[in-house]
């Protein structure tokens, strides 16, 4: 929305504001703090601890609270809780967040790999044949070394655009410390795929 403030396009700063709580509690549960305490640790720029020891497992419940949230905005058109490449991309900020990763190079970074260089923040993309081939919003190569929820429908997952994002990001913290690390990732070429 020209204007808002959000910096994306097409998305409400209701659906950005509902999203970053659901985030908040993903924070909180994936820590075991209180909402209070999530909350001053994502305020005072701190990065959540153990986010590049343990990557995410199956388990999405906690995540899911940031899609439930998305999805009650009702300034957030249905077509948009789909998992479109808008959706995606605005639920990957929110997530991101929690890595200190929504703003500056490492949300540039972010942004222009997945959103260029990988899956164009698509849930469902595919290069080469499943399951040998990179596959979903990071292009994760098997596809199945991601939590089972995050693979094709097709071979027995959810497809979950969430459990991508956040696989994505725990798998990026772990190998390269940050988005703006990734060889190429800021434009000045050298990437290979990772």
């Amino acid at each position: 929305m020209a204007g808002s403030g959000s910096g994306l396009s097409g998305v409400s700063g209701t659906a950005v504001a509902a999203t970053a709580a659901g985030a908040l509690l993903i924070v909180s549960g994936v820590k075991g703090w209180g909402v209070s305490q999530s909350l001053r640790s994502v305020l005072s720029g701190q990065k959540p601890a153990g986010t590049n020891v343990n990557p995410i497992s199956g388990d999405v419940t906690a995540a899911a609270a940031a899609t439930s949230a998305l999805s009650t905005s009702a300034d957030v058109p249905p077509a948009d809780l789909t998992g479109t490449e808008a959706a995606n991309r605005a639920l990957g900020k929110v997530l991101a967040a929690s890595y200190g990763w929504a703003t500056g190079t490492n949300w540039q970074a972010l942004d222009y790999g997945w959103g260029t260089l990988e899956s164009g923040w698509n849930n469902s993309a595919l290069n080469g044949s499943w399951p040998s081939g990179a596959y979903g919003i990071p292009q994760a190569h098997p596809g199945n070394k991601m939590p089972q929820a995050a693979w094709p429908v097709d071979a027995g997952g959810a497809n979950s655009a969430t459990a991508q994002i956040l696989w994505g990001l725990s798998y990026i913290k772990s190998t390269y410390g940050s988005p703006s690390q990734v060889p190429g990732w800021l434009g000045q070429g050298g990437y290979e795929g990772y």
